[in-house]
């Protein structure tokens, strides 16, 4: 007479298999994780690229206020056209080789000294005047160069550099001219 010999069976998982259950759980946990950690670092970036570029447009808008300021009173006192010194005035601080700090709120031109610009939370105002004003990341320098062939236009390059987790520079050059 045949005997069937039952086999016990076993329902649980291996060892194995729990290890790899728990390594595919893991990957699936970490790997959205670090994605999203990409995500709000690229994130964070572009917000400082963005303030920085705003910061250098800024000091651009400035220097041609002030050449449009200088070009009317120009014209009032030396005729049309005015000279090339005047045109600039204001800015002699910027001439290459050196670098200034353009400070449209006070309306201040400085030599660069790398200090930082300060932030005023109730006025949403960028500064180079400190104060009550918080602390940014952010630096800004302008130089500006003649040309010497053409002497009704000049080269403007602000530069906006921040520090911190994501440090960075924007730099923009931009012709001007003298318009009177």
């Amino acid at each position: 007479m045949n005997k069937l010999i039952k086999q016990k069976s076993n329902k649980g998982f291996t060892l194995v298999e729990t290890l790899v259950a728990i390594s595919i759980l893991m990957i699936a946990i970490v790997a959205p994780m670090t994605i999203v950690q990409n995500g709000l670092t690229a994130a964070g970036y572009a917000k400082q690229q963005m303030i920085a570029d705003f910061l250098a447009q800024e000091a651009l808008e400035y220097v041609k206020y002030t050449r449009d300021i200088n070009g009317l009173a120009d014209k009032n006192t030396t005729g049309a056209g005015g000279t090339v010194d005047n045109w600039l005035s204001g800015l002699n601080e910027c001439v290459s080789p050196s670098y200034c700090i353009i400070d449209p709120v006070t309306n201040k031109v400085m030599i660069n000294n790398n200090e930082p610009l300060y932030y005023y939370d109730g006025l949403y105002q960028y500064n180079s005047v400190g104060g009550s004003a918080a602390v940014t990341p952010f630096t800004r320098k302008l130089t500006i160069v003649k040309n010497y062939k053409n002497e009704d236009q000049a080269k403007v390059t602000v530069i906006v550099d921040w520090t911190g987790k994501n440090s960075g520079q924007v730099i923009i050059d931009y012709y001007i001219l003298n318009w009177r």
